[in-house]
């Protein structure tokens, strides 16, 4: 939830104006826009269903499963319930009761450039290797486009060559291909003659390349959990037969990359953040929220700027924070 460019109602920033994303949303159904163009989706719901999953993919899954991946709760501020007054005087404004965990020290600069959050990570913490020293930060992006592209082939199996998509398709995985074969390699070369291996403990607990990994797809936020998320490392679930688990990855990663922006706090935490974040806001836990939101101060006020997911912080753990004495409660007024 955020407040869209598109709104022209004049609405406080803290309600969502839906009547934007409903325009948008035809406009799409009325081109056949592909439903990433939509933007960053709203990720506070009761179970974090964020995903621009098709229904087809959803459905097949949810059946052979006998249960939905995607129903997960989200607990960022706990049991804690809402603690908010609306004010009934002109400005309307929303003064709650939360937690300001952190401070967002670098936002990427465009929401689809995997590469340029792989610079930030090396930048911010070296060629971090995982616990088992098996993979690093470099890792993870070969992953995911060696995921893009035995998707796509999936995909083009059942198009028809006549059909238009089925050459963007084809031009998606030759770009994928030249790039997983011949451009990654020797960057991996320059970047460990740069860059130091070594084992990096993250912030929010485990090591910063199971972070960095898990924030790439929103997780849990697509709640790539348990096989989903181990297959990812394996290469279980992109080698094996099962496309479904492939397009569930696949999407997960589009999705996330192309609707939000990387960032990293001031204290080391890594997550997505809206569009129109910036260096200098504030990552908040508000009690009764299901996930955290970005907050911008303007003299004594704060503008909301949207919800965000912050890795090692959606379950309740700047709640603990609090009861330990390392953060405390406080008072926001958002207008």
């Amino acid at each position: 939830m955020s407040r869209s460019r598109f709104s022209t109602l004049g609405l406080p920033t803290w309600v969502p104006d839906w009547q934007a994303l409903s325009k948008r949303i035809n406009n799409i159904n009325k081109s056949g826009t592909d439903a990433f163009a939509i933007g960053e989706r709203p990720l506070i719901s009761r179970y974090g269903d964020n995903s621009t999953m098709q229904g087809h993919w959803r459905s097949q899954i949810v059946h052979d499963r006998g249960h939905s991946p995607l129903a997960i709760l989200l607990q960022a501020s706990g049991d804690h319930p809402a603690d908010a007054i609306i004010s009934r005087q002109l400005p309307i404004t929303l003064t709650s009761r939360g937690i300001c965990v952190d401070t967002i020290r670098e936002v990427s600069t465009d929401k689809f450039l995997p590469k340029r959050w792989e610079d930030m990570m090396l930048e911010a913490f070296g060629n971090a290797i995982s616990q088992s020293g098996n993979y690093s930060i470099l890792s993870i992006l070969d992953r995911c486009l060696d995921l893009v592209l035995r998707s796509t082939k999936d995909d083009l199996e059942n198009i028809s060559p006549i059909n238009w998509t089925f050459w963007w398709m084809w031009i998606q995985l030759w770009a994928a291909f030249c790039i997983n074969s011949l451009v990654r390699p020797l960057y991996q070369k320059l970047c460990n003659l740069r860059y130091r291996r070594e084992y990096r403990e993250y912030i929010g607990g485990g090591d910063v390349v199971d972070a960095y990994a898990q924030t790439v797809f929103a997780n849990p936020m697509a709640s790539l959990t348990n096989e989903y998320f181990e297959g990812f490392w394996t290469g279980r679930e992109l080698l094996g037969a099962d496309a479904i688990y492939r397009k569930v990855l696949h999407l997960a990663f589009m999705t996330s990359a192309r609707c939000r922006r990387f960032f990293i706090t001031r204290n080391g935490y890594i997550g997505l953040a809206p569009s129109a974040a910036r260096e200098g806001d504030f990552v908040c836990v508000l009690l009764g929220c299901s996930v955290p939101v970005v907050l911008r101060r303007e003299m004594d006020h704060y503008i909301f700027v949207g919800d965000c997911y912050m890795h090692g912080i959606m379950n309740g753990e700047a709640i603990a924070m609090v009861l330990s004495g390392d953060l405390n409660f406080e008072y926001f007024v958002i207008y």
